[in-house]
């Protein structure tokens, strides 16, 4: 789920801009291989409290990227409409829960499930992810610069509230009582972290959260950094895999189409779950162009789906590099694009980032032209006409 971030402009002050951060990247596909995927306690050198990453304190989970993970029972819940935003924000009535760790209580001890668990679990994934990024964008992007974000709360909650991590959030995640962190839920509140500071710094190409092409690579980078196509969500009709076939522009979903996807999910239990029925009622009352507007979430699928399967093809190292130099290209690709590609694509297209310019990037930064062409060709894009308009490949630019 996205939450605007309050103030996100002020967060970021210190984050140097992207265009030219981008820029001191290195592109070499190594570097982001040998970065090891987040897996709960799985890393052989992970033994104790104390042998976690970029840990300063063992008690609070203070680290470099992560200051501290607090956790609480939720007791009850309820969502609460607020002004000019689409998603309702929960409620919630806490307990805190006081965790019983110290520098050398030893991880293959936590139970499964249990509150210490999941809040190192928590600790692990979201440094993880940080740390990856922050290898792969650029040493010079600063997630620290967003102090809202650095403390994170982690609510369990009680049976009778049912499935939350719906409304998880990027330093709030709600998870039922019994359960586990997801890798790949703290990896996509990570990513919308990492694409609050791009969509600062790329103001003028990039749309915002609701938008296709910002979803599609946030998604992208999610199911590749866990190594893993599916996103846990919690409600079933909602959970998306990135590996599963998607066509555009029937892939495309609404507002509208989210609220009755979530209504579906989960049926009779809204007379169970109170929280789940004013969610679901408040998702009713949306008309006019809130429901018209695009799920991101959902509709990005088309996105993140060809760059799935090229990276199953080119591995992920080499792809995730491709992705990231063609954000890089963006600002010059869309001013190309637009004065090249026919009338049929470009006429009453947003002057943000579009399919058809993410794909002219990735055409311009790889010798791989014929992988990207045939997965997004595959999905239904007109592909074609962005290869004709974008024949060759600078040799400053390939990445091999």
């Amino acid at each position: 789920m996205h939450v605007a971030p309050v103030k996100r402009s002020k967060l970021h002050l210190q984050t140097v801009g992207l265009v030219v951060l981008l820029t001191a990247v290195s592109w070499s596909c190594s570097r982001s291989a040998q970065l090891i995927r987040a897996r709960p306690f799985s890393e052989p050198q992970l033994q104790t409290i104390s042998d976690l990453p970029h840990l300063h304190d063992a008690a609070t989970l203070s680290g470099h990227f992560v200051r501290s993970v607090r956790v609480y029972r939720v007791t009850a819940l309820r969502m609460e409409r607020r002004p000019n935003r689409i998603d309702p924000d929960p409620v919630t009535t806490t307990v805190p829960i006081i965790l019983s760790l110290a520098a050398e209580t030893r991880l293959a001890d936590l139970p499964a499930g249990s509150p210490e668990a999941n809040a190192v679990a928590l600790y692990l994934h979201a440094t993880r992810y940080l740390e990856w990024a922050t290898h792969l964008f650029g040493d010079r992007i600063d997630f620290n610069s967003q102090e809202n974000y650095r403390d994170i709360e982690l609510l369990i909650t009680d049976p009778a509230i049912g499935d939350t991590q719906y409304i998880t959030s990027p330093n709030r995640f709600l998870i039922a009582s019994g359960s586990s962190v997801p890798v790949g839920l703290v990896a996509h509140e990570m990513g919308h972290r990492l694409f609050w500071i791009m969509e600062d710094q790329l103001a003028p190409v990039l749309a915002g959260p609701n938008d296709l092409v910002h979803c599609g690579i946030l998604e992208y980078f999610t199911a590749s950094f866990a190594n893993d196509p599916f996103v846990p969500v919690g409600p079933p009709l909602l959970n998306r895999d990135v590996s599963l076939p998607v066509r555009y522009p029937e892939g495309l979903e609404t507002i509208a189409q989210t609220a009755d996807r979530f209504r579906r999910s989960y049926g009779t239990h809204f007379a169970e779950q109170p929280w789940h029925a004013q969610y679901a009622e408040f998702l009713s009352t949306l008309r006019g162009d809130a429901a018209k507007r695009l799920d991101g979430h959902r509709s990005g699928l088309v996105i993140a789906h060809p760059l799935w399967r090229a990276r199953v093809r080119l591995g992920a190292a080499k792809l995730d590099a491709l992705v990231v130099a063609a954000l890089r290209r963006l600002p010059e690709i869309i001013f190309e694009s637009r004065r090249r590609l026919p009338p049929t694509l470009t006429k009453n297209a947003p002057s943000k980032a579009q399919w058809f310019d993410l794909l002219a990037a990735l055409l311009s930064v790889g010798e791989e032209r014929s992988v990207f062409l045939e997965e997004f060709r595959r999905v239904g894009f007109d592909a074609t006409a962005v290869a004709a308009a974008f024949p060759k490949v600078a040799s400053e630019n390939i990445i091999r």
